[in-house]
């Protein structure tokens, strides 16, 4: 196999005769494995199985240790974060319900939008058919190129499709994409 082919080589690049490798087993899964190889004086043995067996037991205990400080680590950002979108959801509703007029209303949800999630600009855009045009209603952070298309047309048909599917639409490649959306 190209497993083997690929160790054979390791070891002849190394000039590296004997080798012990213990598997590190957690919950019946194999999560790694620790080796030693060519023992200083004399050839690796029983005792040294034991002992790299110790070794082994002592690192699956830190791996799983760690995994689990991952973890937390991982809900409890998760936590904070939805605290975060909790308030900011908060503020939206407070803004809501107060006097102000709905373009800085607008201006705020796209502020509290990008700044959530972590974009770089922010646009809300509204579909005026009487007149088939797609107008900027309120925007954060967009480079001056954009003023282009404050109100551009629009032209019923896939693009609406998808809109009335009522689903985000990713696209990772915007340069790539031109024309399909």
């Amino acid at each position: 196999t190209n497993t083997s082919i690929i160790l054979k080589k390791i070891f002849e690049l190394s000039h590296t005769d004997s080798i012990l490798l213990m598997p590190l087993l957690s919950n019946q899964e194999i999560i790694g494995l620790i080796s030693v190889a060519d023992k200083e004086t004399g050839t690796l043995g029983k005792d040294d199985e034991r002992l790299l067996k110790m070794f082994a037991n002592i690192a699956i205990i830190a791996l799983s240790n760690a995994r689990i400080y991952k973890n937390e680590q991982k809900r409890r950002q998760e936590a904070e974060r939805g605290k975060i979108i909790a308030e900011a959801l908060r503020d939206i509703l407070r803004v809501l319900n107060s006097k102000m007029d709905l373009k800085e209303i607008l201006s705020y949800i796209a502020s509290q939008s990008r700044d959530l999630l972590h974009s770089t600009a922010t646009m809300i855009r509204k579909i005026d058919y009487s007149r088939n045009i797609v107008l900027t209603e309120a925007s954060v952070n967009l480079p001056s190129e954009f003023e282009v298309i404050q109100e551009i047309p629009f032209y019923p048909g896939g693009s609406e499709r998808i809109l009335k599917e009522n689903k985000p639409v990713v696209v990772s490649n915007l340069r790539n994409s031109l024309g399909r959306y």
